[in-house]
């Protein structure tokens, strides 16, 4: 999975992004729309690994039931709501994950895998948490924080568990610049994280 937000997925002025849509609701969260052409180059630590991987926005428009989209690498969406909501549908058979980075109450999802006979089930609480500057691809931006808490088990095929584990992750999301700053996963004996090192705007 290239991604921490799975798609595997978010307060300046729009009016300065260039030729790049702004989406800006009542609650006076105002996101940039990147167009085709955009792209965000992360870098990921997966101890003991670093990787850089670039994500090309390759498409714009309605998709999925949501009318505000953009397509990153020809696969994943990501969809900003009127809400001030920011949501992420990782590929095929999916469902739209929510970041609640409008404010509001937490938000709860499950995805649930199923795969020769195993199941995979992760149950997820995120929470806005607050609105702050951060230091990525050499610039201050204005960031919304969201946390999550994850609590996951995994089925044999005769439905028995047979593991749990939870993590935390946080996210920092960059509505100047349509998607994520940074984000960091606890597994709690490990950790990995992923950071915004450059970027462009169409």
């Amino acid at each position: 999975m290239k991604h921490i937000f799975s798609v595997s997925i978010l307060l300046l002025a729009a009016g300065i992004i260039g030729c790049s849509n702004s989406n800006g609701p009542s609650n006076g969260v105002s996101w940039t729309i990147p167009n085709v052409g955009s792209y965000y180059v992360y870098k990921t630590i997966d101890s003991p690994y670093t990787t850089f991987d670039t994500l090309w926005v390759t498409g714009r428009g309605a998709e999925q039931g949501m009318a505000n989209t953009i397509t990153l690498d020809s696969a994943a969406y990501i969809a900003y709501e009127a809400n001030g909501n920011i949501a992420g549908w990782p590929g095929e058979d999916s469902t739209w994950s929510t970041m609640p980075t409008g404010g509001g109450t937490a938000v709860d999802s499950e995805v649930d895998i199923k795969t020769d006979g195993s199941r995979y089930v992760n149950r997820m609480t995120r929470s806005y948490e607050d609105a702050e500057t951060i230091n990525v691809a050499d610039s201050s931006f204005s960031a919304i924080k969201i946390h999550e808490n994850d609590f996951i088990s995994n089925f044999d095929p005769h439905g028995v568990i047979e593991d749990t584990a939870s993590e935390t992750i946080d996210y920092w999301f960059i509505p100047s610049i349509g998607y994520m700053g940074k984000g960091y996963k606890n597994g709690g004996s490990w950790w990995s994280s992923q950071e915004l090192v450059a970027f462009k705007l169409r």
